[in-house]
């Protein structure tokens, strides 16, 4: 994830370790930003699950980032990224808190410039993972024919794009591989798809979707599970 200002803001760098919203809190309290006279940072964000907990954490983000730019931080929840991009575009946000390939995009649509990124375990990198059920018969990626697949959501980097970008550079044939895919939201809700999708019923015509293969970031639970 990065923290996308448009032009009017000062500069800052990489925060210490951290997860999730967490982290994000942990980025831009180390940070060092020069503070502005501007009144008002509109900053985006699409939570992954809005509820009670993500509101009281996004708040206090706001509160700590606010400190430290000099300002009064507005936080605007948004339903997709799509729209949080027009918003930027539109010049209707100033900040916001992006997955790694919407970043991009801000940056060659120069609509915004990465200005902080997570750290964990002092580094910048992470890894995606595929992972199918201990008594799957995929066992190599020869083995992906027309399974079905459970993905976080069509812009998560590692719960989608980077997994399929290195698929096809491995030479596999993403419609061969898959007979049906899905996007559940979360890193989380993909791991709980495994017990729950592979539990309905199969008929003769879908008998390759007696197995599941799934992406995820989560190390926990990159172990074989029955």
């Amino acid at each position: 994830m990065a923290v996308s200002f448009r032009g009017r803001w000062g500069r800052n760098r990489a925060g210490r370790e951290g997860d999730g919203l967490h982290g994000l809190t942990q980025a831009t309290v180390a940070s060092k930003v020069r503070r502005v006279r501007f009144p008002i940072l509109r900053f985006g964000v699409v939570p992954v699950v809005d509820g009670p907990t993500f509101r009281a954490d996004l708040s206090r983000v706001c509160r700590a980032l606010g400190y430290y730019l000099g300002t009064t931080v507005e936080c605007r929840p948004l339903p997709t990224y799509a729209k949080l991009v027009t918003l930027l575009s539109q010049g209707q946000l100033d900040a916001a808190w992006v997955p790694p390939v919407v970043a991009m995009d801000c940056g060659a649509m120069r609509i915004a410039r990465p200005r902080i990124a997570m750290v964990r375990q002092r580094e910048t990198a992470y890894h995606a993972v595929l992972f199918t059920l201990q008594d799957s018969p995929i066992r190599s990626l020869a083995d992906l024919q027309k399974v079905r697949a459970a993905w976080v959501s069509p812009d998560s980097a590692s719960g989608y794009l980077v997994p399929l970008a290195s698929l096809r550079a491995r030479g596999v044939s993403l419609s061969k591989a898959f007979a049906d895919q899905i996007f559940v939201g979360t890193h989380e809700a993909v791991a709980r798809a495994v017990r729950v999708l592979v539990g309905i019923p199969m008929t003769a015509p879908n008998q390759f979707f007696r197995t599941l293969l799934v992406s995820t970031v989560t190390v926990e639970v990159i172990a074989p599970t029955t």
